[in-house]
């Protein structure tokens, strides 16, 4: 590839310079910022949807832990209230 574009560089640049319009170092220094920000602009609206998502998942999985937790709770608080009813009835 190199030994191509030492003997037909100058064809290959020509060509290049006509399909994409860039004839200068500043022109493609411009055009490289554009493709710089629109990956930027793109990477970050990834990157919302992302969290969003990744946030809807933790949510939905500590809500079902937290389920389990408040569910043994209440019947160790069942389990407890009917201690106490049979401790204040033997104490009579």
């Amino acid at each position: 590839m190199l030994i191509f574009l030492k003997k037909r560089g100058d064809e290959v640049l020509k060509v290049v310079k006509e399909e994409t319009g860039i004839q200068t170092k500043e022109e493609l220094k411009i055009w490289l910022e554009e493709q710089m920000k629109l990956g930027v602009e793109c990477l970050s609206e990834f990157m919302k949807g992302y969290r969003h998502g990744r946030d809807e998942e933790v949510d939905k999985m500590l809500h079902e832990y937290f389920k389990d937790l408040d569910e043994e709770k209440d019947r160790d608080d069942a389990g407890d209230g009917e201690k106490r009813k049979n401790e204040g009835k033997s104490l009579m």
